[in-house]
């Protein structure tokens, strides 16, 4: 279905009052009220009233205005529309990108300059040539002891006040600074090698200026805003991409985003359009001459985004994080894709949520410092006690007879005085420097060195056998915090389980299935040892009517397990795909959704197609078509999915699934057969499942024509976006049949959890508690 968006403007006030106005007419001949035909009122006050009579009917009017005004605050306002703070067009002949000296000059201080065109590169290194030094050497004395050392070596450079050579504390103390120095040098190394390679990857564009075919080879630090970027499978995307086309007949790709967010799943991505696509340059002249991509600033959110295309004939366009390919994730099962590049280098959402490497700080050396400190703030107190006990001796031997003792009056042998106990103060500060003893930091730093090359590097029970990977020590700043450990976050669902899912019970009707499964249940084209065991269990296959005896020949599959099946083939986001030999493959961004999926197929419900617009479903061999209106998608604050289809049968449906905290909540008042289904969803949790309801609404044509208009305004509104489209959600979402529950299992790993639970059995590590969300937080014994 073609649907064309419209901006929402700012409403005249005049526009809001529908109702004419009427002539008023005023008895009183001292206020005569005129109106304009605009509508506009004006007041006209008559000179032959009578005494005092202009005065009442002044202030009459002003009640009467101040009363308009009060209601005029109380109707709704209309909501003033932000412009997208970004606008791009795409270019196929790309501008310039020139590197001045400046610009190198400036990256010499760790300084980017953008110029006229930002640019893809990026640096996560620490220091260049030019800042090394300094920004070393100021980290280094915000140690305390290093600020202490240096203190004492200035002291004991200044001529006749030391009583000790200061090579003994100059020395050691560059010693400490150079051997940190190069650990720190040696690991910005790293960084900046990472980032050339980074840097230097090629990408092809498509571009006028490029060959034959019109693609044009370029760093990924050459890569600007506007340039239309081809990805090809198996390769990570450069820059935060508009995806424009893919080869997929449905207009998407698959990408795992392992490098943003850890997950190994695949995640599916949309074409903005079906008005652009191709793979040419010359496909994309509409784009480049018609539309504008209007989107937000650049942030850090990776799961959110906000957008528009724009063009003069088919209004605005929605975009939305399904149409953006982020930086830093890889292109899986695609050939290629054709993007328009949005946010480059740091304006990328990968590269916003990185850090500056910090400065590592150890609890030994925190505890080291407060040490020094306490140290440091008794040395002061010996010092001015013997430096006013020395004043003291010299004022009692000041006679003549004590002559030979006597000082010679010049610095720095001065007369008792202020003077001379400040000066007396700091040689004994000199003289008593060791009680922090900087010996104890250099053999620190050599044990450091020691403890990762010959000890570390070398652990053979922390080599790896299977990929022959030995132990790498890359930096020993953080040594002594090996052993330290004190919690362990640890996710259940992660590392206890195999992630594999199976749709295992159901509860439909107040009849609880898929308690009685058993492998002799298995019917034709069923694999064996399916995790999906509900479509084992013996009463689903009466009730869908795939067991029949002769006297149920009649019979037709449950009504109610109709509509649950359909609602699990329809209500999701799993992208089906054929394989070589023919069988359908589920591609699903959740694996509880894949599981779901798969079971209803099995019952009879094959999903066999979906694109942006359709879903095809085989139910018991006939194919129908439910075409898409709308797809309200799942995230942590709604805990549910909606999806608005127009059935075979021209009906609109809304079809939900969700937590079922929400879904209970949203259920018509009196539903039947919702405390039995509380019942099953409390024998589905104490067995370990994970569960879900369903529900599902008929819509009039009124009820989602009114509310589409509402919810495609919501879709391109640059202001609260988020906001806008959760409320027109919630106001679609309620009202809803109770259809059933799920119930899924995550099977644990058998071999690997016995040598797991073993393990943290010889750590004495101690389980504190568990979330919701399946996060286990378990605490070392000490």
């Amino acid at each position: 279905m073609d649907t064309t968006f419209s901006q929402p403007g700012p409403v005249p006030m005049q526009h809001l009052q529908q109702q004419p106005q009427q002539e008023e007419l005023v008895a009183a001949p001292a206020c005569i009220r005129q109106f304009s035909a605009k509508g506009t009122d004006s007041v006209s006050l008559s000179a032959s009233a009578a005494p005092g009579g202009a005065l009442k009917a002044a202030h009459a009017i002003a009640l009467e205005q101040q009363a308009q005004q009060q209601q005029h605050s109380q109707q709704p306002q209309p909501l003033k529309e932000a412009a997208a703070a970004r606008h791009i067009r795409a270019h196929l002949s790309r501008p310039a990108v020139a590197r001045s000296l400046l610009h190198h000059l400036a990256k010499g201080f760790g300084v980017q300059l953008r110029g006229d065109v930002a640019t893809n590169e990026v640096s996560t290194a620490k220091y260049t040539l030019l800042t090394f030094l300094p920004v070393n050497l100021f980290e280094q004395f915000l140690r305390v002891a290093n600020l202490y050392f240096l203190l004492t070596a200035i002291l004991q450079l200044i001529p006749g006040l030391s009583p000790t050579s200061w090579f003994t504390t100059v020395a050691p103390l560059v010693f400490v600074l150079a051997v940190n120095a190069i650990k720190e040098g040696y690991d910005d190394v790293h960084r900046h090698r990472n980032d050339s390679q980074v840097n230097n990857r090629k990408v092809v564009l498509l571009s006028e200026q490029g060959d034959a075919a019109h693609q044009l080879e370029v760093y990924w630090k050459d890569v600007v805003a506007g340039d239309l970027v081809k990805v090809r499978a198996e390769e990570e995307i450069p820059a935060d991409l508009l995806l424009l086309s893919s080869p997929d007949p449905d207009n998407l790709c698959y990408v795992e985003t392992a490098n943003l967010d850890g997950e190994t799943n695949l995640k599916i991505k949309y074409c903005w359009s079906k008005f652009v696509g191709g793979r040419e340059v010359q496909d994309f002249q509409a784009l480049a001459q018609d539309w504008t991509i209007g989107y937000e600033a650049a942030n850090e959110k990776l799961y959110v985004f906000d957008g528009y295309a724009e063009s003069a004939k088919l209004g605005k366009q929605p975009l939305d994080i399904n149409n953006l390919l982020l930086r830093g994730s890889v292109l899986r099962k695609t050939g290629w894709v054709i993007g328009l590049a949005l946010n480059v280098g740091r304006d990328s959402k990968i590269v916003r949520n990185m850090t500056k490497a910090p400065r590592k700080i150890t609890q030994l050396e925190r505890n080291m410092n407060v040490l020094v400190f306490v140290q440091f703030t008794a040395l002061v107190v010996f010092c001015a006690v013997l430096a006013g006990l020395n004043q003291w001796w010299s004022l009692r031997h000041s006679a003549p007879a004590w002559w030979y003792l006597q000082s010679q009056d010049v610095y720095p042998e001065l007369p008792p005085g202020v003077s001379a106990f400040f000066v007396s103060f700091l040689r004994f500060l000199i003289l008593l420097s060791n009680m922090i003893p900087i010996s104890l930091y250099v053999s620190l730093e050599v044990v450091k060195v020691f403890q990762c090359t010959l000890l570390l590097n070398s652990d053979r029970q922390m080599y790896h056998k299977d990929t022959d990977t030995p132990f790498a020590c890359r930096t020993t700043t953080l040594n002594e915090e090996l052993g330290q450990v004190q919690y362990v976050l640890s996710d259940k669902t992660g590392t206890l389980t195999q992630n594999v899912m199976g749709f295992v019970w159901a509860s439909v009707g107040g009849v609880l299935f898929g308690q009685h499964a058993s492998e002799d249940n298995r019917l034709a084209g069923m694999p064996a040892n399916t995790p999906h065991s509900l479509a084992l269990d013996e009463g689903m296959q009466k009730a869908m009517c795939f067991r029949q005896d002769k006297s149920d020949k009649n019979r037709q599959p449950n009504a109610a397990l109709m509509d649950y099946l359909t609602n699990l083939a329809v209500c999701n986001t799993v992208v089906p795909s054929v394989n070589p030999d023919g069988t359908l493959l589920y591609q699903a961004s959740s694996p509880d959704e894949e599981a779901l999926v798969e079971g209803a197929a099995y019952l009879g419900h094959r999903l066999i197609s979906r694109t942006t617009e359709q879903v095809k479903v085989d139910i018991r061999g006939a194919l129908h078509t439910y075409d898409i209106l709308a797809t309200l998608e799942f995230n942590s604050d709604r805990k549910r999915m909606s999806i608005i289809v127009r059935t075979p049968q021209d009906r609109l449906m809304l079809f939900c699934k969700g937590a079922d905290s929400m879904i209970l909540a949203r259920l018509a008042p009196g539903e039947p057969g919702v405390e039995t289904v509380k019942q099953h969803l409390d024998e589905m949790a104490h067995a370990g499942y994970r569960t879900l309801l369903v529900g599902q609404r008929e819509l009039s044509r009124e009820e989602y024509e009114q509310w589409e208009a509402a919810y495609s305004a919501a879709q391109v509104a640059m202001v609260d976006r988020e906001g806008r489209m959760a409320a027109e959600q919630e106001r679609i979402e309620h009202g809803l049949h109770l259809v059933g529950a799920t119930a899924v299992e995550d099977k644990l790993q058998v071999r690997e959890m016995p040598p797991l639970i073993d393990a943290i059995i010889m750590s004495q590590l101690q389980e504190l508690g568990a979330s919701s969300k399946g996060c286990m937080c378990i605490q070392a014994c000490t």
